[in-house]
């Protein structure tokens, strides 16, 4: 027969061998520290590899954009760098800029006040993977939030008020 016991020092060693008489063999196992048992050596999911809704604030002038993505949130705002990086690039190899061509909002406003979009900042207001929930948050934002800084052409969203108390909710919780 064979069992299996926590290794605990010489203590370990004089039980093995009291078990030995009774034809039993013994494995030692390291025991659970208090480490073992609290942490975990799983990397831990940073925010950004979340999706859900977020905003974007242009460094001087404030003004900001309110979306959502289903991707994680660092591949979303690589995409908007990106949009802002190539344009600049094709500026400077002479190449007209057709500025209805750029998709987002924020990428834009960043291009045509010649801002730095290094200099961006990017907040979290709501991680959740539910599709259908984090565009009613994100549009709840963006009417939240909706004054002459905001640089969302949609800021009306009169179905949003049926779900009010129920989006309060929701973010109290999260």
């Amino acid at each position: 027969m064979y069992c299996s016991l926590p290794f605990l020092g010489n203590t370990s060693y004089k039980i093995a061998k009291l078990l030995s008489k009774k034809n039993i063999s013994i494995s030692f196992k390291s025991p659970k520290t208090q480490y073992n048992i609290f942490c975990s050596n799983k990397d831990k999911i940073t925010n950004l590899k979340h999706s859900g809704a977020y905003s974007l604030t242009a460094p001087t002038d404030y003004r900001y954009s309110i979306g959502r993505t289903f991707r994680c949130f660092d591949t979303r705002l690589k995409e908007h760098i990106n949009e802002v990086n190539n344009a600049n690039k094709n500026k400077e190899k002479g190449k007209k800029i057709n500025i209805d061509n750029i998709k987002s909002h924020y990428a834009k406003h960043i291009l045509l006040e010649d801002l730095e979009i290094n200099e961006t900042k990017f907040d979290i207001l709501f991680k959740k993977s539910d599709n259908n929930i984090t565009t009613i948050v994100e549009k709840y934002y963006i009417m939240a939030n909706n004054n002459k800084y905001i640089l969302n052409n949609l800021t009306k969203f009169p179905e949003i008020k049926l779900y009010n108390n129920k989006i309060k909710e929701l973010l109290k919780t999260d």
